[in-house]
């Protein structure tokens, strides 16, 4: 029993680092702090209605600097992100958003990374289990027979022993 506890240890360790990752891929350091930070992270989570890939953020278009100034108005008018986001992907639609929606068919773009990745442990654990070797097996009597009949034969003796004094 000692020695299946001992085989369960790297289980535990794999399971627990992999926990503390995703506890902390999760919960975020609180987002940026000044105004200006959040104005150009909100900026940066939009795409530019002119440009192609870039985000407003980046781009030196008369079209996105309307945008960062309405951006910078509205978080001094005191409105959340998710308010200013709505505000321009009420305008702009929907496609205007670096970022998927959360619900919806686009919410699997956020699910089913995390479904494979617990399905593939899933695998992984199941494959492990599978090669374990039982504790129970015992070595019989014809078992130790054959193997001193191997042992014995001519041309083993190296292989068994290594390379028994040859390199002095």
């Amino acid at each position: 029993m000692k020695d299946l506890s001992r085989s369960r240890w790297p289980w535990v360790l794999l399971v627990a680092f992999l926990a503390g990752g995703l506890v902390a891929a999760a919960v975020s350091d609180g987002g940026p702090g000044t105004t200006a930070e959040r104005a150009r992270a909100i900026s940066e989570s939009i795409k530019c209605p002119t440009c192609q890939g870039q985000s407003v953020a980046d781009s030196a278009a008369p079209s996105a600097r309307a945008i960062r100034t309405e951006v910078a108005r509205r978080l001094e008018a005191g409105k959340t992100d998710d308010q200013i986001r709505d505000y321009i992907a009420g305008i702009y639609g929907e496609e205007s958003l670096l970022t998927p929606p959360r619900n919806g068919v686009a919410g699997l773009i956020w699910f089913l990374p995390v479904a494979v990745l617990v399905a593939a442990l899933g695998g992984l654990i199941a494959v492990f289990r599978r090669w374990r070797v039982p504790g129970d097996v015992e070595v019989s009597d014809e078992d130790r027979v054959l193997v001193e009949q191997a042992r014995r034969r001519p041309g083993t003796e190296s292989a068994a022993s290594g390379s028994g004094g040859r390199n002095a």
